[in-house]
Formats: structure tokens, sequence, C-alpha cells
């Protein structure tokens, strides 16, 4: 709780901006993206090793047909028609 509150004072002191939201809950989602990000980024690139209960995702991926878009694939097996 310490660092988190030294990080979004951090954040106010260098962005004057980010006063003027209540609770700094702008802060914090910047941060909640920023280590989404850079963890995305570290499974993509193999320097953080994938959780094996998500296992299962990838294999899901490789059964889909990429060349294809979903709602194409929908109609092709007699679903409803989408419009927008």
């Amino acid at each position: 709780m310490v660092i988190k509150l030294i990080i979004l004072r951090e954040a106010r002191d260098q962005h004057p901006f980010l006063t003027r939201f209540e609770r700094d809950w702008a802060t914090e989602e910047i941060v909640k993206q920023f280590v989404k990000n850079k963890r995305k980024n570290h499974y993509a690139n193999g320097w953080l090793e994938v959780p094996g209960k998500y296992a299962y995702l990838k294999q899901n991926a490789m059964k889909r047909n990429q060349t294809a878009s979903r709602s194409k694939r929908a109609l092709a097996a007699g679903g409803p028609s989408v419009t927008a």
C-alpha cells in the first residue's frame, strides 16, 4: 500500500493534470494499463512464462481459422445474420 501511495504522489507531482481526478482513479487506471501491457509484452517475448492454468487458451487459438472472420463462419454454419 505504501508503494502505491508513493507512485500516486510522484505521478501527481510530475503531472499536475492528474490532481483533477478524485481519489486518483485516473492514475490508478494508467498504472494498471501500463502493468498489463508490460506483462503481455513479456509473455509475447518469452521473458515470462504463461501460467499452466492458461495453457488451454493457446490450444484453442491454434484450432481457429485465422483467415475468416467469426461472423462469416457463423453465417456459413447457418447462424443468424448479423447486421449493423
